[in-house]
């Protein structure tokens, strides 16, 4: 991770988290201290909020600087001096991580949401936008240069071991951006992959400090329930995103830890240099390990007048296993992704209609049919109807699948007259 880069969406709270806080008075009676001042830059929220509950966050404050050094100590990677601290509310995150990012982003996500949804991995009445701009309301901390931002409605809510335990995850990211660079990630599929060392050795590097500190419960102050508001509760996160988005933590220490064994730190440090490039590597390690790169697919070349091409990715082996696990069993859908090799999808749009062509390239003939088959599979659980040669309607959605050898190809339209232009082209490709 590159110095100055942003990362948030680290650690979203849990229900094992919450845990009940009783009122208790820091200080005798009379007792005054002097307030903290506002640091150099800081956010007038973050002072506000600092100096309403002052005593608590300096004890936070104290813990984190010993995390800091404690978990430094135990990844061998050189600290910031210091670790800045900023506090913030559920609001506040949803404001200015979640609505910006939204409005920064909006044509992405436009096209991940269509595209999700045309492969009914994402309900047709769900709104990603939605739900990237609520998420940061769930964050317990997240960090930002030198910066750790400590959300206090949630954070708030945790005992002192739970508290260690989300900074010194927290501040392994610190040391990522001192010590690594961030490569560019083009592709979904990269870019999940780079997540997964990321938060892989974030988790790990975690488990390692407390294994190191013990089980000693430190002893932090405690927050008023005035002090802590819920934000408006938002749109549930439906179980196939929930899987898309926490592959990193998922898969990540597993990995990592993978690494370790076979040369300790040095090799974790070694992976920054060169990162795994697919989820495939990820999910499994022994192929990161004899470096088995993606076979180099092509997108398919549709020139058609009038089309824009809008987007071409790669989705990776941990994408298809949650589209089909949405309607399939998890062995079975872990079974068809296995044999992965590379995959190439190109969004079209025309006239404010969209359609994608995407070919899948697999290890072999035997691993294709198995993909094939239970992409089928899926369309029936669907309930789809077959309305052509390999042409299938499903809630509204055109998909045609068609095998050509090792590949596996799909094309998917809810505009029947794109899907009536693109499958003689792609037909005459393939033949």
């Amino acid at each position: 991770m590159s110095k100055g880069r942003a990362r948030l969406a680290i650690l979203a709270l849990s229900a094992p988290l919450l845990v009940a806080l009783s009122l208790v008075t820091a200080c005798g009676a009379g007792e005054e201290k002097p307030r903290p001042a506002p640091e150099a830059g800081e956010e007038p929220v973050s002072y506000k909020l600092r100096e309403q509950n002052w005593e608590y966050w300096e004890g936070i404050e104290a813990l984190l600087q010993r995390t800091l050094k404690g978990v430094s100590e135990a990844r061998e990677l050189s600290p910031p001096e210091e670790a800045q601290l900023r506090v913030v509310t559920a609001n506040w995150a949803t404001e200015n991580w979640g609505h910006n990012y939204v409005k920064e982003n909006s044509r992405k996500i436009e096209i991940d949401e269509w595209i999700w949804k045309a492969l009914f991995i994402l309900p047709d009445d769900v709104m990603l936008a939605d739900l990237y701009a609520q998420w940061p309301g769930s964050y317990l901390l997240a960090v930002w240069e030198d910066k750790v931002y400590f959300v206090q409605d949630n954070f708030g809510k945790l005992g002192g071991g739970e508290a260690r335990e989300a900074m010194a995850h927290e501040v392994v990211h610190l040391l990522q951006g001192r010590n690594f660079e961030t490569p560019s990630r083009p592709t979904y599929d990269g870019d999940k992959a780079w997540s997964a060392l990321v938060e892989g050795d974030a988790g790990f590097t975690r488990a390692k400090y407390l294994e190191r500190v013990g089980h000693i419960e430190p002893e932090i102050g405690q927050l008023p329930p005035s002090a802590l508001d819920s934000p408006a509760p938002g749109a549930e996160m439906p179980p196939a995103l929930t899987r898309l988005f926490y592959f990193p933590y998922d898969y990540g220490e597993a990995f990592v830890s993978a690494l370790y064994e076979t040369g300790g730190w040095q090799a974790v440090n070694d992976a920054y240099r060169d990162p795994p490039a697919t989820t495939e590597q990820v999910i499994h390690p022994e192929k990161y390990l004899i470096k088995e790169s993606p076979s180099g697919v092509e997108a398919l070349p549709l020139s058609i007048p009038g089309w824009q091409k809008e987007r071409t990715d790669r989705l990776g082996e941990h994408f298809i296993r949650v589209m089909l696990q949405t309607w399939l069993s998890e062995p079975e859908a872990a079974r068809a992704a296995r044999g992965w090799g590379d995959d190439s999808l190109t969004c079209y749009e025309f006239q404010d209609d969209y359609l994608f062509a995407w070919q899948i390239a697999w290890d072999s003939k035997e691993d294709a049919a198995q993909f094939h088959d239970a992409f089928l599979r899926m369309l029936k659980e669907l309930g789809a109807k077959e309305v052509g040669a390999n042409l299938w309607l499903a809630q509204g959605k055109y998909l045609w699948t068609a095998m050509d050898n090792q590949l596996v190809l799909v094309v998917g339209s809810e505009d029947r007259a794109m899907m009536d232009s693109a499958l003689p082209l792609i037909s005459s490709l393939i033949r």
